[in-house]
């Protein structure tokens, strides 16, 4: 080892010599800031943006769950009550109906046809507590785009009203490439 070590001492470099190991570590300072550090820099300056945004969420969980941990039970039970989707009395249906009208033109869907089905009970809907229930299908004739229609179902999914999508058919219009004919079924339960 110390034999390599006085070789490359007693090494002598030219001018010539000299100008190419500068010009090739010129290159490759060059091509390496060209491929890898650009590349890097710009993943780094994409990831930001979402980093910032778990920061928020985190702070957000970390605030929500220490105004739960501060909660009595008592009012955790009332909050998770009030959560739970409830069912339309016979009564409210024409409520039901405008409210999903309500949300097909918050985003921006036209319905053609909406048409409320009462349906006889089968023997998988005979579960306890369903002889005060009666299950109902709504059907829904509509157009618009499939953003439109994944909004709108959110919507229906996340409202206070229990209604689940028991069928869809989504087809191309030959007029308009942009918005598909939609037929949708919704299954929800009416007290009696």
């Amino acid at each position: 080892m110390k034999e390599l070590i006085e070789k490359i001492k007693n090494i002598e470099v030219d001018d010539k010599t000299m100008l190419a190991i500068v010009l090739c570590a010129a290159v490759f300072i060059y091509l390496d800031y060209s491929f890898i550090l650009k590349a890097q820099t710009n993943a780094i300056k994409s990831i930001s943006p979402k980093i910032a945004r778990i920061k928020a969420d985190l702070d957000n969980f970390n605030r929500d769950y220490a105004q739960m941990s501060k909660m009595p039970p008592q009012a955790l039970q009332e909050k998770k009550a009030s959560n739970l989707k409830k069912i339309v009395e016979e009564s409210d249906i024409a409520s039901l109906l405008q409210d999903i009208s309500d949300i097909a033109n918050k985003n921006e869907i036209k319905i053609n046809q909406l048409k409320p089905d009462k349906i006889v009970a089968g023997p998988k809907d005979k579960l306890p507590g369903m002889d005060k229930l009666t299950p109902m299908t709504i059907t829904l004739d509509m157009t618009g785009d499939y953003h439109q229609l994944g909004k709108f179902i959110n919507a229906l999914e996340y409202g206070p009203n229990f209604v689940a999508v028991q069928e869809i058919k989504i087809s191309s219009q030959p007029t308009d490439f942009f918005k598909q004919k939609i037929n949708l079924v919704l299954k929800t339960y009416v007290k009696k």
